[in-house]
């Protein structure tokens, strides 16, 4: 089985970040990583954005920008 891991969104670079926290790349959000469960909650009180699917992640802003764009009528 699999570990379960985590990718998180922090706005600046940590400065104690733990072993298992992998940084991805960066985005105009903030510093992408992939970490596994426990460094998660560690990270989790920084962290602007928390997903268990690197695809849901890549995909947010075109999703946010979406919904911002729909106005009411009538």
């Amino acid at each position: 089985m699999r570990k379960k891991k985590r990718y998180l969104v922090l706005p600046s670079l940590p400065i104690s970040c733990p072993e298992d926290a992998e940084f991805l790349f960066q985005e105009e959000q903030g510093y992408v990583f992939r970490a596994s469960l426990k460094a998660t909650e560690v990270l989790r009180a920084e962290a602007n954005f928390v997903s268990g699917s690197i695809k849901k992640l890549k995909r947010r802003p075109k999703v946010l920008n979406l919904r911002s764009k729909k106005s009411r009528m009538g």
